[in-house]
């Protein structure tokens, strides 16, 4: 498998499934956030086999034309000329043999390079002038990017036009984003999210160390133990709220969400223990009720036995909408289960965690998109249900909830669909047990979804190996081999052989697998 170092969910393989996606949907979300930036990634990490290519064989992987292709590698060695400071071209061009690197680019670089591309477009530029409240006048801000009025026009109207879909403004005169604000701070954060994965830190006026002990503590409060790429995102939530809050945008919570606070003992302990852990104007009970919410749509919060307990007992006792559509359809599937005459299987806890979270977004954001809602993996995409009539009884019973009223945690269908679908792919899986390869998973995948790597992984090598799963937040070196979502650079884990997977994984990645995990054993096998 190519090893991307920075936009891991870009390019995989260059398959192109008649039907299918060619890409994943965080490189789609690129491809709709910057098209040029899309492309001129796409290639540059096409180069990563440090193998020559010509525009021919790089505009068939790409499905542009080859003018196109040249065009983007002559600006491609442009914007790392203006990075690097160097004189010389990013590429080296060879009549015959095409185009290749002029000198390798180390890791650190590379990465480096991707982020400068990413905040050089004008996209990100007017993301950031408008959130950190820079952009005052459309003539300062043509001449601060050295761009003409006409083209700042046409860039905000875009931008206008994408923020509508969530609700989203732009005050007439100042240009301050107004709206709904728990979706403005969603948007904010995930949009960072897709955009840089952790990999910098991008609310520069909001201390990232004070965001990191704030972090610690809302772990140590559900007792939940996050891996590095999940600490980040976390921390990027906190950093646009507190922003947000610090520009005095406040959260009005509405009387929905109030009820999903009102007499909540978790959340009156939450207030108790953080309120002295966060800034002072972040001390109101509409800014810690919307946090808490936000972080209740994240299934994470739930791993621990008595959080889950006092979650559950809350939502069961108060009879709220997302616990009431997940018991309407947990009776539903068992009813399924008795007319199909198949034994009857319960959800695990992990399972129901993964859906009760998910109908509690879907109640909290019910219009809000895929690309803002966090869950941007591919596994709804891939894990098919070929049982026709499953699928069509699940239809059915979404679309008989989503018209009634009072049913709002059915709200935001196809994300609920592909939620429901993903689980039930797992009913009836069998989890052998094997002998012994040591992973240390890290990704940015849901925790159910994670597990389902797991048991896809376990069944594949039952017959061969016994995988143990460290813990997440396992710091030490015992670790054969890191499946994560992106290199890790930080210590101790840069130096572990590692594995990039941005999806459910294919034959071809199982067969690479098989080969890493044979080499581990042989390597096992020398040392004794």
């Amino acid at each position: 498998m190519r090893k991307p170092l920075f936009y891991a969910t870009i390019t995989k393989t260059f398959e192109h499934k008649k039907g299918g996606k060619d890409v994943y949907l965080s490189s789609e979300y690129l491809k709709q956030f910057d098209k040029d930036l899309y492309y001129k990634i796409l290639l540059l990490e096409s180069f990563e086999d440090q193998a020559w290519h010509t525009a021919a064989q790089l505009a068939q992987v790409v499905q542009l034309d080859a003018r196109s292709v040249s065009k983007y590698l002559n600006e491609l060695s442009k914007n790392y000329q203006q990075f690097s400071g160097k004189t010389h071209p990013l590429f080296t061009k060879n009549h015959r043999s095409g185009y290749n690197f002029y000198d390798t680019l180390d890791s650190i670089e590379h990465e480096r390079f991707l982020i400068y591309l990413v905040q050089s477009t004008l996209k990100f530029q007017l993301l950031h002038d408008i959130f950190f409240e820079e952009f005052h006048t459309m003539y300062q801000f043509a001449q601060k990017h050295y761009i003409s009025e006409s083209t700042a026009h046409r860039k905000i109207n875009e931008w206008k036009q994408q923020l509508q879909t969530y609700g989203i403004r732009l005050q007439r005169g100042t240009y301050i984003a107004q709206g709904e604000e728990e979706i403005i701070r969603l948007y904010l954060h995930m949009t960072f999210w897709q955009l840089f994965r952790g990999k910098i830190w991008p609310f520069e006026t909001i201390s990232q160390m004070d965001v990191k002990n704030m972090a610690e503590h809302i772990m140590a409060f559900f007792n939940v133990r996050l891996n590095e790429i999940k600490k980040r995102r976390l921390e990027y939530m906190l950093g646009a709220f507190f922003l947000r809050k610090s520009q005095k945008h406040y959260v009005v919570l509405n009387e929905k969400k109030r009820r999903l606070i009102s007499d909540n003992l978790l959340f009156q302990r939450f207030c108790q223990v953080m309120e002295p852990v966060f800034p002072n104007y972040f001390q109101v009970e509409d800014e810690l009720g919307a946090l808490f919410l936000v972080l209740m749509t994240r299934e994470e919060y739930y791993s621990d036995p008595k959080i889950r307990k006092k979650i559950f007992d809350f939502h069961q006792q108060a009879k709220t909408p997302p616990f009431t559509a997940l018991s309407e359809a947990k009776a539903a599937l068992s009813l399924y289960q008795e007319e199909q005459g198949l034994p009857a299987e319960n959800l695990t806890f992990e399972a129901e965690n993964y859906l009760f979270s998910s109908h509690f977004f879907a109640y909290l954001f019910p219009n809000a998109k895929e690309t803002i809602d966090g869950n941007s993996s591919d596994f709804i995409n891939h894990l098919v249900i070929e049982n026709k009539e499953l699928k069509q009884w699940l239809v059915h019973f979404f679309e008989s909830r989503h018209k009634h009223p009072n049913h709002l945690a059915f709200k935001n269908h196809a994300f609920l669909m592909g939620r429901y679908l993903t689980v039930f792919k797992t009913l009836g899986a069998f989890t052998p047990q094997l002998p012994k390869i040591t992973i240390l998973l890290m990704t940015d995948f849901p925790l159910f979804e994670e597990q389902l790597l797991e048991e896809g992984l376990r069944t594949f090598f039952r017959n061969e190996y016994q995988l143990i799963f460290l813990p997440t937040d396992y710091r030490g070196r015992e670790v054969d081999l890191l499946i994560s979502t992106s290199k890790v650079h930080r210590k101790p884990w840069a130096d572990l052989d590692y594995f990039i997977v941005t999806e459910e994984l294919k034959l071809i990645d199982y067969i690479q697998l098989s080969q890493k995990f044979e080499m581990i054993q042989k390597q096992k096998l020398l040392k004794q």
